[in-house]
Order: C-alpha cells, then sequence, then structure tokens
C-alpha cells in the first residue's frame, strides 16, 4: 500500500533553548547512600548537561537554559537522559526520553512536563521532568489555516502529542482526509511522535448536524477511513449574504415608499402655490377695482356738494317765487322746470347714495380676503418645514440605504444579565441617602468605597475598572458603591481597629488632595522609591485613566494604588498576626527559607510588620526576630538577617482581604503549591495573594 511519506514538516532554521526546571520522581538506582542526578540534553548531535545535584535523589531542582543554533536542521530530535554521577564506576542511567522537536513545540505552554522511562520499547516510566522549550526562527511543521472546520488534530500519545492539523489542512482533498488500511502514521507524516510506543492520530471536527466528531485513528491503519469536513466559513458567508441581501431590499422598498410620498408632497405642494398665486392675481384685480370705486366715490362726494349748494340755492329762489306770486305765467313755467331740475338732482342723490353702500360691501369683503390670505400664508410656511423635514428623511434614509449596499452586516447584538435589586435599607450614601441598584453598569464608573478604610472590596482603584460588577448608585449625588462593599456596610461589618487611616503628604509635609483635571501628561512619584510604582508607572503619559493625588504647591503626584497604600493602614503594624496563602497554610518562619506550610497558628508561625518609611514596611519573625528577605538573583524567599535594607524592604498592595508584597525587584511574592515562597512575576492573582490575620 502506498504511503504520502510527503515529508511536511520544513527545516528548522533559527535558536532553540531549553530549560530544566525540575525533575520529579526519580526511580532509584544507586544501591548504598543517596544519589547524584544530572541531565544530559542532545539535539542535532550537541550534548549539553547540567550541574549535578548532590545528596538530593528524587526531586531535583535545576534551573539551568541551554542554547543550539539550528541551520537547516531537518526533523530534530531532542534526547533527555538523567544519569547519577559515581565517583568509583560509571555513571547510571535513570531514565531517557527520545521525543521529536515538533512535538515538544505543539504546546501552546512552552513549560511542559515530560516522562521519562527506564526501557522506551516496554515503556516503563522512570519520573518526570519540567522543562521550558523556546524556539525563535522558522521551519516545523505548518500552521492550520482551519478552513475546513477542523477544530483540531493531534497525533502521538497522551502525553507527546504533536499538532498536525496544518499537515491535514494541506492534504484535504474534495473536503476528505482518507487512510487506507495498512498505512501507518510515521510515513504518513514523515516522523515519530514518540518511539516504541502505541501512538494515535485523534481528528476533532464539526460534522453536518453542527456536533463535534472526534474519530481516532491508530499507528497501524486497521480499516479504511474517510473523514468528511464542511467548510464552515464558506456557509457563514454564504448565510450572511443572503441576510444582507434580504435587508438591502427592504431598505430599497422602503427608499421607494418614501420617493413617493416625497413626489405627492411635491405635487401637492405645487397646487398650493398655483393657488396661492390666483388669490394673488384676484387680490390685485380687487383692489384695482377698489381704488377706482374710491376715485368715483371722490367725485361722486364733489358733485353732490355741488349739487346740494345749488339744490339750496334754487329752493331759497323758489321759496322767493312762491313769496313773490305767480306774476306771470313764464314764471310759473320757468318755476315748473326748476322743480323738474331739483327732481332730477334728488334721484342722482340717491343714486350717489347705493354707490356708497356698494363701497363699503366692497371694503369689508377686501378686508376678509386679506385675512385668508394671512391664512394661506400660515399654511405655506407649515407646508414648507413639513417639505424640508421630509427631504431631511429622505436623504438620511438614502444615506443608510447606501451605506447597507457597501458593507457587509457583522455581529449581533447581545444582551446582559439583569440582577434583582436587594431590599436594604441601611446603605446610604455620604449624605444620608438610601443606595438603589443600578440597572445601567458601563465600565466609566469606580466605586467610592475606595475612600473608607480598607479600600473597596472588590480592589476598585480608579475608573473603567468595574465592568460587569454589580453597581449600587444615589444618582443626587453622583455616589457609588461595587456589590462587595454594599454587602459589608449591609451586613454591619468593620475594619479592623488597629488598620487606622492617616495623611499622605509630599516630601515637605503638604495633604495630598484629589485632582479633578485628570490629564495624561503626569506621572506617579511613586516611581522613583525603590519597590517602584504599583501601577507601573515608569514615565509621563501613562496614566490618562488612573486616579490622581497632588500637592500642587511642591508639583507631587501618586497614582490611586500608591496613594491608598500610603493612607490606609495597609496592614496592623507593631502587631502580631500571621500570613495564610492561598493552600490554607500559614507561613513558618523558623527555617532559613520561607513557606507556607504549617496548619496552625504558632510562636513560629508569628510576624511582625514595621514601617520604616512612609509605604515601606519590613516583616519580622517574632521566634528568631529575622526579617523577611527577597534574593536578588533567584527571587527566593527566605528569613536571613536582621537588616532593613533593600532586600527586606517591601511595598503593600491591598486589594480586598488579599495583600500583595511587592519585593525591591518589583515583582510580587507568590506561594507554589508545594508552599515554597518565590518572588518571580508581577502577577496579582489568587497565589500571589496573602490573607493577615490578627
Amino acid at each position: 500500500m502506498p504511503t504520502a511519506n510527503l515529508k511536511p514538516e520544513k527545516k528548522y532554521l533559527g535558536k532553540l533553548w531549553i530549560t530544566v526546571i525540575r525533575c520529579a520522581g526519580l526511580r532509584k538506582v544507586q544501591t548504598i547512600g543517596e544519589q547524584d542526578p544530572y541531565v544530559e540534553i542532545e539535539v542535532n548531535g550537541k550534548k549539553q548537561k547540567t550541574k549535578t545535584m548532590h545528596d538530593v535523589e528524587f526531586n531535583p531542582e535545576f534551573g539551568e537554559r541551554f542554547h543550539w543554533d539550528l541551520e537547516n536542521v531537518e526533523s530534530p530530535v531532542v534526547f533527555f537522559r538523567v544519569w547519577n554521577e559515581n565517583k568509583m564506576v560509571l555513571d547510571d542511567v535513570i531514565g531517557d526520553l527520545k521525543v521529536p522537536l515538533a512535538v515538544l513545540l505543539a504546546k501552546e505552554d512552552m513549560v511542559q512536563k515530560i516522562p521519562l522511562y527506564r526501557s522506551m520499547k516496554r515503556q516503563i516510566k522512570s519520573g518526570s521532568m519540567m522543562i521550558k522549550v523556546e524556539y525563535f526562527g522558522d521551519g516545523g511543521l505548518p500552521k492550520a489555516p482551519k478552513a475546513s472546520g477542523m477544530a483540531f488534530s493531534r497525533y502521538g500519545t497522551f502525553s507527546l502529542a504533536a499538532d498536525v492539523a496544518g499537515v491535514l489542512e494541506e492534504r484535504v482533498a474534495n473536503n476528505k482526509l482518507t487512510f487506507h488500511k495498512g498505512q501507518t502514521l510515521r510515513d504518513y507524516f514523515g516522523f515519530d511522535a514518540c518511539a516504541n510506543a502505541e501512538k494515535r492520530l485523534i481528528v476533532c471536527y464539526l460534522g453536518e448536524d453542527g456536533k463535534p466528531n472526534r474519530p481516532v485513528v491508530y499507528e497501524d491503519v486497521r480499516e479504511d477511513t474517510v473523514i468528511e469536513l464542511i467548510n464552515w466559513n464558506e456557509r457563514k458567508a454564504e448565510a450572511e449574504a443572503a441576510k444582507f441581501e434580504e435587508m438591502a431590499s427592504l431598505h430599497e422598498k422602503e427608499a421607494e415608499r418614501i420617493r413617493e410620498a416625497h413626489e405627492k408632497a411635491l405635487e401637492k405642494a405645487a397646487e398650493e402655490a398655483k393657488a396661492r398665486a390666483v388669490a394673488n392675481e384676484e387680490k390685485k384685480k380687487m383692489a384695482s377695482e377698489l381704488r377706482a370705486l374710491q376715485e368715483a366715490l371722490a367725485r361722486t362726494q364733489a358733485s353732490l356738494k355741488q349739487v346740494e349748494a345749488k339744490s339750496a340755492s334754487l329752493e331759497s329762489k323758489l321759496k322767493t317765487l312762491n313769496e313773490a306770486s305767480n306774476a306771470n305765467a313764464e314764471v310759473k313755467a320757468k318755476l315748473r322746470n326748476e322743480s323738474h331740475t331739483v327732481a332730477g338732482l334728488k334721484g342722482y342723490v340717491s343714486r350717489l347714495k347705493r354707490h356708497k353702500a356698494r363701497y363699503e360691501t366692497l371694503q369689508k369683503d377686501n378686508q376678509k380676503s386679506e385675512e385668508n390670505l394671512n391664512g394661506l400664508k400660515k399654511a405655506y410656511v407649515s407646508t414648507f418645514a413639513t417639505l424640508r423635514a421630509t427631504k431631511d428623511n429622505v436623504e438620511k434614509l438614502a444615506t443608510e440605504a447606501m451605506n447597507l449596499k457597501r458593507t457587509r452586516p457583522t455581529g449581533a447584538w447581545s444582551f446582559g444579565s439583569t440582577s434583582t435589586e436587594k431590599k436594604n435599607e441601611k446603605v446610604t450614601c455620604k449624605n444620608g441617602h438610601l443606595v438603589r441598584l443600578y440597572p445601567r453598569n458601563g465600565g466609566g464608573w469606580a466605586c467610592d468605597g475606595r475612600h473608607n478604610k480598607g479600600g473597596c472590596k472588590s480592589g476598585c482603584t480608579g475608573f473603567y475598572q468595574l465592568r460587569g460588577v454589580t453597581r449600587y448608585r444615589c444618582s443626587a449625588c453622583d455616589f457609588d458603591y461595587c456589590g462587595k462593599c454594599h454587602d459589608f456596610l449591609a451586613n454591619g461589618e468593620k475594619e479592623p481597629e488597629s488598620w487606622k487611616e492617616r495623611k499622605v503628604t509630599c516630601t515637605k509635609g503638604h495633604e495630598l488632595r484629589p485632582e479633578r483635571y485628570n490629564t495624561n501628561g503626569w506621572a506617579c512619584d511613586g516611581r522613583k522609591e525603590e519597590c517602584g510604582c504599583l501601577s507601573g508607572c515608569t514615565g509621563f503619559r501613562q496614566l490618562s485613566t488612573v486616579e490622581r493625588f497632588r500637592c500642587r504647591a511642591c508639583d507631587f503626584d501618586l497614582c490611586g494604588k500608591c496613594y491608598n497604600s500610603k493612607k490606609a493602614g495597609i496592614v496592623p503594624v507593631g502587631k502580631t498576626c500571621y500570613l495564610k496563602a492561598h493552600t490554607g497554610k500559614y507561613v513558618y518562619t523558623a527555617n532559613r527559607h520561607a513557606s507556607a506550610q504549617s496548619s496552625t497558628k504558632g510562636t513560629k508561625e508569628a510576624v511582625r510588620f514595621k514601617e520604616i518609611a512612609p509605604g515601606r514596611y519590613v516583616i519580622t519573625s517574632v521566634d528568631s526576630g529575622k526579617n523577611l528577605q527577597v534574593d536578588k538573583s533567584q527571587g527566593l524567599c527566605r528569613f536571613e538577617n536582621q537588616n532593613e535594607g533593600a532586600w527586606e524592604t517591601f511595598k503593600i498592595e491591598k486589594h480586598g482581604n488579599l495583600i500583595f508584597l511587592m519585593s525591591h525587584l518589583k515583582t510580587v511574592v507568590q506561594v507554589k503549591p508545594n508552599g515554597t515562597m518565590y518572588a518571580e512575576n508581577t502577577n496579582r492573582q489568587a497565589w500571589e495573594g496573602l490573607v493577615v490575620e490578627v
């Protein structure tokens, strides 16, 4: 049966570092006395070994690091062997392991535990070894692009396996992986994950139903095996494209409906404008007619005055004629003629009166027309405002439709969980108002319990630290409590009386005040002390969101963590107390090396804190009077002497009921699972925290 045998592993070109940390559970090969183990490592024909650990039989600590330069090395193998050094005879082999470098580089954690075997053929264990593998360069197995729905693929034993997902991704044909009966996995991948051991290949992928499948292929393929894979990325992209097309169609329909409404509004506005133009024409016509009637009325009034004057004159003449009697017929005839003239003038006067009445009626109609014109003006203004708002909405929706066409929708809405408000009327703000559960909990707030004795119970020292934490708030006073501080106060608990607050001052004794305007152009002056800044500040423009306390007269600043470390009595200074680790054990001070291994509290576990400078403490054993110090080279903690120098000085940071000891190396003291105390890193996890019991 033909095999793949394509040598997928690329040649290694780079630097390899292997650190031997410790061995555990080594078998005993020396019958008389204690054995002296050491470790020998061979890579590409180059051997290097550790120092011999004398009088340490089963669990030696090495902590040595070795380096190899790999130049176009194909499939390098690392050979570990643990020897027992003998002075009179040849050295004895305690255990060994031969493993490809690709297997050691497959794990995400560089620190790993490997087994040691007395006999590689029979797989008889002879102990284990803790190592750290670091590789900087090119080569090795290809990385998996994860385009075929494959979660992971491991080839090897339970403890020693290589990540071969990248190799399998290259050999996928028509979304299928095929293994033939009689084929061996070591020929298929081009290397042996662990010699003389039963190995297998585990492939984890998603099936048609979306659930993970994990078939197993053994070293010697017992039957033809076909694994069908699904390209879930393509399916997801198709679903998102269909959803996007549906949303774009809906938005296009909505935009069409809005355009139709806009056109109708424009037609209505045109009709109203036309009606206004007709009204204006009628108004102009009526105004011209009114002016003509006013001119005719003026002329009629002037003629009426002349006629009235003439009528008065004629009446006076008629009276004179009546008084003179009818002297002759000519006079009577003349008088009759004048009477007819007067009657005609009276008819003319009556017609003028009718014209005057018509003029008044026209004035009233003109006034009503002006009122109607004012109403039309108001309707025009309202219609214009509505038209402008409609136009803005149309432009906004059109823009959104264009953006939806150009941008693929990503993500989904997520909904946070809610919590039930506790009905408790004990907890109030600084002004006596009841604090209540606040449903909206963003990240831009800080617990005001950090200003109380002992600080915030959730460990808050400034803003943007409590996203997702239960929040109680007094909106009137802009006052907040986290859930732990609220429950602490609601239960009526109090801080120990020996932990008293004090004023925090600058170098000249001025008290520091909270700085309201917190710009980015400042730095914590706690960085100049031996243990450094508790917030990790080393220079300017690093603390834009950190709480700031300042003395403006001296231009002196402290961050929130350094301020709280100096302000509150974080530990009971001068009193006998006990340090309890996360393992539940107390720190034992009678030995030279500090460790947390005691289950009782006695004189050998008692310590006292002494503050030698603001924010700097020394921890002294009550039993021996020696001070706890941190070794500069290895970070080992021990009770060595009674000095109070830099090695014995600690800064203390308090988070809730835990304290963290920061050494002069700017590392935090932690307790290993075996109880040993080291200061190796700057983490603040549970195993770095200690509880002070008075």
